[in-house]
């Protein structure tokens, strides 16, 4: 019933107190042009998400949410995912993790209080894609949790090689790295993140490992290191969560209007195309 008012669901995994909440990004997908008619909250969906958050939260459950769109970057409409990051901010004692896709890249985003800017309070891992769009080796992960207190510990990323695949006619998945493992942390906590935040870019052999991860360990991905517009743009990324913020950070023009959004849908969407 709930999937089909809101194209959203939640589902309590059998035998835990963990919740595993979906929402629908196609209420603040930035090139659903219907939104501008009502981009706070089509469909109902954050009021739903936050009814059912309440209800975890008196029942003494645990949460994960799944969505395709992270809050950064220009495909996310503005003031929903100021209401979102609201949301987790009040939740944020019983969310325990948020997996995101979309940006087809292996990534992550920190969640800060609109006021301050200051620490972040949460964060979400953005997920790479079983596809080779655009350009990158398909790949997925596999998240290890507590068993107890559901908290994300660790995660692996396995990988299948296109260009070695195609040379040896045999899809192979093999282990591409370990998160702790590969760099060097005992966990893949905020505490973690916001640490792998600040050293991003003024550690050059931090950065070198991040973006080759990042880009899938496609061949040419070294490009990327002596392109700056570029670095500030993954650091903008993992540090900002609507729109406003990371044109902000990015230098960009914000698009306040349909004529706005419209250029930037048309330009820089398709004959500019995003990084």
């Amino acid at each position: 019933k709930e999937y089909f008012a809101t194209g959203s669901y939640s589902q309590l995994h059998p035998g835990t107190r963990l919740r595993i909440i979906g929402v629908n990004d196609l209420a603040y997908d930035s090139l659903n042009s219907y939104l501008w008619k009502n981009s706070t909250d089509p469909w109902g969906i954050l009021k739903w998400l936050e009814d059912t958050l309440a209800s975890s939260e008196k029942a003494g459950e645990s949460v994960i949410i799944l969505t395709h769109m992270p809050m950064n970057g220009r495909s996310s409409m503005n003031e929903w995912c100021k209401r979102y990051v609201a949301l987790v901010r009040r939740y944020q004692n019983i969310i325990k993790g948020q997996l995101f896709g979309h940006n087809h890249e292996d990534s992550f985003q920190l969640f800060k209080n609109e006021e301050s800017r200051n620490e972040p309070f949460a964060f979400g891992y953005i997920n790479p894609t079983l596809g080779t769009f655009s350009n990158n080796n398909p790949s997925f992960k596999i998240y290890y949790i507590d068993k107890e207190t559901y908290e994300i510990l660790d995660h692996e990323t396995y990988r299948l090689f296109i260009k070695k695949a195609n040379e040896e006619k045999k899809a192979e998945w093999k282990l591409s790295y370990r998160f702790s493992d590969y760099y060097g942390y005992s966990n893949a906590n905020l505490k973690t993140y916001i640490d792998l935040s600040n050293r991003l870019i003024q550690d050059k052999e931090l950065t070198a490992k991040y973006v080759k991860m990042l880009k899938t360990e496609t061949e040419g991905w070294e490009r990327n290191l002596s392109n700056l517009d570029y670095l500030r743009f993954i650091k903008c990324r993992t540090n900002t969560t609507t729109s406003s913020e990371f044109d902000t950070c990015t230098g960009n023009k914000a698009y306040t209007n349909i004529a706005d959004y419209l250029r930037y849908v048309v330009v820089g969407r398709y004959l500019i195309r995003d990084w």
